[in-house]
């Protein structure tokens, strides 16, 4: 009886708790229905792999909505609509835009809302005209429709480097990197040089800029010199031009002073030259006389100068 009542109790607590967890998901599911919730369109360009009917919809990364409904534009059949229903306390304005993301590994896709300015106007809707708003390519579509672009590429690539790998292929890569290796070799070698070269030019560099520096100070203190004595010459040419000046002033005027006591006696000499000038004639004739004379008495002289000094006749020579 005892087991009998356990077993009883057992079932009766499972029963309320299957009862328990309907009613729960009936409430739940009856709060999901009364919810009131925006309808938009949104409009792709490009395919929608992954994205399906009951994607979620986010917005700003949390979720808001779901995918209604997904068919084909009847107009132009490379767009896709997607009918999304959106919590209505959202705001969707009209500068709101919506992409493609990645919703897991799996390769299964959400759509996903952001933007929206505060001062844009909502944008009106209703679940029998819903308001569109396309789709702005995303880097996850740009890589699903470019994908088959992208397998070939890497299919080209992985070709050209099969034969970039071919024996002869190999044999001139061998070649060019021995040839990098001689290459590198001289250019470090070269680098040795340059670095030498450069050193020693650094050095004499340095010399010449040191006996630069001596010359211009020997230069400068030859230029003070040479201004210096240029200066103490200046000096002493200016100070004997000006005693020379002044002893010219004193010279002159001593002239001075003596032309004006000996003009009187000028005056009167060169007025007695000019009375005796009258007698000149007469002078010289008897100066011309003169010298007429005394030449022929040079003249007696010289033939017989015993008989102009000692007179009479001349002595004869005694002989035995």
């Amino acid at each position: 009886m005892e087991t009998r009542a356990h077993h009883i109790l057992i079932g009766l607590f499972t029963l309320f708790t299957l009862v328990a967890a309907v009613i729960f998901s009936l409430w739940m599911a009856q709060a999901a229905t009364q919810r009131e919730y925006a309808f938009y369109e949104v409009v792709f360009n490009r395919a929608v792999s992954g994205l399906s009917t009951g994607s979620r919809v986010e917005f700003s990364g949390l979720e808001v909505g779901n995918v209604v409904e997904m068919r084909l534009d009847p107009d132009d059949p490379r767009q896709v609509l997607a009918l999304i229903r959106v919590d209505q306390e959202i705001p969707i304005r009209e500068d709101t835009q919506a992409k493609l993301g990645l919703a897991n590994i799996t390769g299964s896709m959400t759509l996903q809302l952001y933007g929206g300015s505060p001062d844009s106007p909502r944008l009106t809707t209703s679940e029998q005209d819903p308001a569109q708003i396309t789709a702005a390519p995303s880097p996850i579509d740009s890589l699903l429709s470019d994908g088959e672009a992208v397998v070939s590429n890497v299919s080209r690539l992985l070709n050209n480097l099969n034969t970039l790998f071919e024996e002869d292929s190999a044999e001139r890569i061998n070649r060019i990197i021995a040839n990098t290796d001689a290459i590198t070799a001289g250019l470090a070698e070269a680098q040795s040089q340059i670095t030498n070269a450069l050193d020693d030019s650094v050095t004499q560099l340095n010399r010449l800029t040191t006996q630069a520096t001596t010359t211009l100070e020997n230069i400068d203190t030859l230029s003070q010199s040479a201004n210096q004595l240029l200066e103490e010459d200046s000096r002493r040419l200016l100070l004997s031009a000006r005693q020379a000046a002044e002893e010219l002033t004193a010279t002159s005027e001593q002239w001075r002073q003596l032309m004006d006591r000996n003009a009187l006696g000028v005056t009167t000499s060169v007025n007695n030259i000019a009375a005796s000038s009258a007698d000149l004639p007469a002078i010289l004739q008897e100066l011309q006389a003169t010298l007429v004379n005394l030449n022929r008495v040079s003249r007696h002289l010289e033939e017989n100068p015993g008989e102009f000094i000692f007179g009479g006749e001349q002595i004869k020579e005694f002989r035995p």
